[in-house]
């Protein structure tokens, strides 16, 4: 078994005649060249390792001939945050973290002291998956828990300057599972010197102990449960290093607590979720504010922004991904109109089979000049069998085939709306 570093932590005309403000913008950006970065890693891996190591911009990672790659997400976040003094140590350490890579202790007892859990988004998994498909490699895969619908908690072997992930399989290998290794994980999480949670506002609490691990501290549902809330307790993990929480019937806690999660966006690129959660008495559920709620344009930004993020991810890998399969549905993007707060999510149908992202709104061209919108539920409803849901895709994908029912277009013609009557408000 053992374990593996982890080192990633980023065609239709019809979209193109709309006015339409493309998702993933409004979170932090670069204010240095990653390529320039990236070139100066695989200069100093090169060194480090004695052979000949490349920058791979299309993948952002640093490929040698030994067989090492080393995706750059995580480092790029940690240098762009570092002063410019000390970029180059930062390049330094990186080049050199796994040349000696320490093994897994043999049994649980020896490793049950650096175990703990780590929380990330399930698109991050998927993205790797579909990445190693590309490379024509099985990269390494952990046992995951899932948490909600789009997290997904791990455990890793801690270490002073790294955490190790430990491979699928290692659980069964120390005689357990990977939920109970996750048990484990998380009772180490609690005992940590650290306050997990502060105060930050009036029934407003946040989680910024900044040692990799505030996402994973909701998995401490006894102390979140703890905490003085009105209302059972809403989670937003906007960041790997951020985690703030305040009480489901707390208009104002939950107000600042959005603003808190968009804010903290600017401060990192490794990307969490933007969906916020709500303890049921015996799972994480998905949460957003009513319609007409003070805080839901707030939770709706967010959950739009990130979304629309790994959408835009998810396309072009997935684009990729299909030509080396040779072929498949076309790849529909997920659009917003407006601003995210107050905008609407649409997406966009073709004649044939094609791959849909989870939209407010379905487009389609009635003719060059009409463009007509159908809600979600509406489309699921017409077409029926012929929408099915993609296995293993996430953010969740459709394939829907308009051209499997000869009245399918009459059909979303009668249920359709303009673009004027979905406009949101100035």
């Amino acid at each position: 078994m053992g374990g593996h570093f982890d080192r990633r932590s980023g065609r239709s005309r019809l979209l193109a005649v709309l006015t339409v403000g493309l998702l993933g913008v409004g979170i932090a950006g670069a204010k240095s060249n990653p390529d320039r970065a990236g070139q100066e890693l695989a200069e100093a891996t090169a060194r480090a390792r004695s052979t000949t190591c490349t920058y791979d911009a299309d993948a952002f990672a640093v490929r040698c001939e030994d067989g090492n790659i080393t995706y750059l997400s995580n480092f790029w976040d940690e240098y762009q945050r570092a002063p410019k003094k000390e970029r180059k140590a930062v390049v330094e350490r990186w080049a050199n973290m796994v040349l000696e890579p320490p093994g897994v202790p043999e049994t649980l007892e020896e490793a049950r002291g650096n175990l703990l859990p780590r929380v990330k988004s399930r698109f991050d998994h998927y993205y790797l998956t579909l990445l190693g498909e590309l490379e024509g490699k099985e990269l390494p895969r952990s046992d995951l828990v899932m948490v909600g619908e789009g997290l997904a908690a791990d455990v890793v072997y801690d270490l002073p300057d790294a955490m190790m992930s430990l491979n699928a399989g290692q659980a069964e290998a120390w005689g357990t599972t990977p939920e109970v290794l996750l048990e484990v994980a998380v009772g180490n999480l609690r005992t940590r010197p650290a306050e997990p949670f502060t105060e930050v506002a009036p029934g407003v609490f946040a989680g910024q102990v900044l040692d990799s691990y505030d996402a994973a501290r909701l998995l401490l549902v006894d102390d979140i449960a703890a905490l003085p809330l009105t209302g059972a307790p809403v989670v937003l993990v906007p960041i790997r290093d951020y985690l703030v929480v305040t009480g489901k019937e707390d208009a104002g806690g939950l107000m600042v607590a959005a603003e808190l999660a968009t804010e903290a966006l600017q401060t990192s690129n490794r990307f969490v979720s933007g969906v916020a959660l709500t303890w049921d008495g015996e799972a994480w559920r998905p949460f957003m504010p009513p319609a007409g709620h003070v805080a839901e344009p707030g939770f709706r930004t967010l959950s739009i922004l990130l979304t629309g993020q790994e959408y835009t991810e998810q396309r072009d890998l997935l684009e990729k991904a299909d030509t080396v399969r040779g072929g498949g549905a076309y790849r529909a993007k997920q659009g917003l109109i407006g601003e995210p707060d107050k905008g609407v999510t649409f997406t966009v149908l073709e004649l044939g089979p094609t791959s849909l992202p989870r939209a407010d709104y379905v487009a389609f061209a009635e003719t060059s000049e009409n463009v007509r919108f159908v809600p979600w539920a509406a489309v699921v409803e017409i077409l029926g069998v012929h929408m099915v849901p993609e296995s293993g895709v996430f953010p969740p994908r459709w394939t829907a085939d308009p051209s499997a029912q000869a009245d399918t277009w009459d059909r979303l013609k009668e249920r359709s709306t303009s673009l004027e009557a979905i406009l949101p408000p100035e």
